[in-house]
């Protein structure tokens, strides 16, 4: 039994770029054009950040008054309406934020997953923090490859595309090895059911 499950192989690594790359790419030259012009303004809100919560991060800012960002001993002042929101709502600019990037990601992970995969989480999630033994869900990989036709795709790797993107986390050795799902992993879940209420258990493989 697998200790910790390995890399994916190049192949599949390459299918995976193919799909990301055929994604629109306009969301990634958003977030990125978001970054540039709020860059200034989004360090300083991280550096003010000490505790609060949105999307299962826990965060708080301080107001610009108790930290404000200083040149010369001169307070910055933004240049417009919308860097002035962000300097003055820290919180639900990190908020918003924290929701375009992570809805970016699980789209993209939408678009990579496989069908069992989902199921294998959607086990996962009823099985609260205890998880499953791994040998228990080698049921949701042989299914994968009874559907897909060939048996290219090993358990290790099947499993581990979902390590990678967060969804689950692994413990213990040898025939006591359990795999459970992480809050990161039943937000992908929640997030997916509410956006893809009619398909989102109907994805091949």
């Amino acid at each position: 039994m697998p200790r910790a499950f390995c890399a994916v192989d190049w192949n599949m690594t390459l299918e995976y770029l193919k799909v990301f790359l055929s994604w629109p790419v306009v969301v990634l030259i958003l977030g990125l054009l978001f970054i540039y012009i709020f860059k200034v303004q989004i360090t300083n809100l991280l550096s003010r950040v000490t505790e609060g919560e949105a999307y299962g991060m826990k965060f708080k800012a301080n107001s610009p008054q108790d930290s404000a960002v200083t040149t010369d001993t001169k307070q910055v002042i933004p240049e417009n309406d919308a860097l002035k929101w962000v300097v003055e709502h820290p919180q639900q600019a990190i908020e918003e934020y924290t929701r375009v990037s992570n809805s970016y990601k699980w789209e993209r992970a939408m678009n990579f997953i496989y069908g069992t995969q989902v199921d294998l989480l959607d086990h996962l999630a009823t099985q609260g923090g205890q998880g499953e033994l791994y040998v228990n869900l080698v049921y949701f990989h042989a299914e994968h490859q009874k559907r897909i036709g060939n048996s290219n795709y090993q358990m290790p790797e099947y499993l581990n595309f979902l390590q990678l993107f967060g969804f689950i986390s692994s413990e213990g050795n040898d025939s006591d090895l359990r795999v459970k799902i992480t809050p990161y992993g039943l937000s992908f879940l929640s997030y997916i059911k509410a956006n893809y209420s009619d398909t989102w258990n109907k994805k091949l493989y």
